[in-house]
């Protein structure tokens, strides 16, 4: 998960905690589209867009470099984004804690500058968008419907899974 810069092949990917990846895409990339279904509507190397940020899944070649297998958009701006392992706070439909595992800080007026990998962060949830899936692209919708009903469209702590890594903006 990173900033990207770069375009058409090329990918760089930039994390505060993880460096600077570089990546090339090749005929067998997938470009699946982000979780609220807004952004890579289209699948190709046009999903690669500056400044968004994005998941990737890259396999290390023989010759050191590294081929893009999945590509993802998450947003289409940089702002705070916080990567962790969810801990359940029994009997709290609105606070969650996570363990965190990578951050992408938002371009100007970061709320989480400070934070760091390993730190327990406490979400609080106020007015909370509806959760999305991100099925990176799998059946999961078709395999697992009654699995994902369950966690789609909800606003609170209720369908949470200990020790289930996700990111949260």
């Amino acid at each position: 998960m990173g900033v990207v810069s770069g375009s058409g092949q090329n990918v760089t990917l930039t994390s505060q905690t993880r460096g600077t990846l570089i990546a090339l895409t090749t005929s067998s990339t997938v470009f699946d589209p982000d979780p609220s279904g807004t952004l890579c509507l289209s699948p190709s190397s046009t999903c690669i867009v500056a400044n968004q940020v994005a998941s990737v899944d890259a396999i290390l070649n023989s010759d050191g470099t590294l081929s893009i297998q999945e590509f993802e958009p998450l947003l289409s701006a940089q702002q705070d984004v916080v990567e962790g392992i969810v801990a359940v706070n029994p009997g709290s439909l609105t606070q969650f804690t996570i363990v965190t595992t990578d951050k992408i800080q938002a371009a100007t007026n970061t709320l989480i500058g400070g934070l760091k990998v390993g730190d327990l962060l406490t979400v609080n949830l106020v007015n909370a968008n509806p959760f999305l899936v991100d099925t990176k692209g799998l059946m999961i919708r078709q395999s697992f419907a009654g699995s994902v009903s369950n966690f789609t469209n909800f606003n609170n702590t209720q369908p949470f899974i200990p020790g289930r890594r996700s990111p949260f903006t």
